[in-house]
């Protein structure tokens, strides 16, 4: 479990190449990966 471990301030992003993603963060980060990871759909 990570949320001991992060608090509000931080951003976290799980992803993996082949499978759904999430991802809570600031917006050029997110736009960012989907347009340069392509398996990101």
């Amino acid at each position: 479990m990570l949320r001991p471990l992060i608090n509000k301030n931080d951003k976290l992003y799980i992803i993996s190449l082949k499978e759904s993603y999430i991802g809570f963060g600031l917006n050029d980060v997110n736009d960012w990966l989907e347009k340069n990871i392509p398996y990101l759909i």
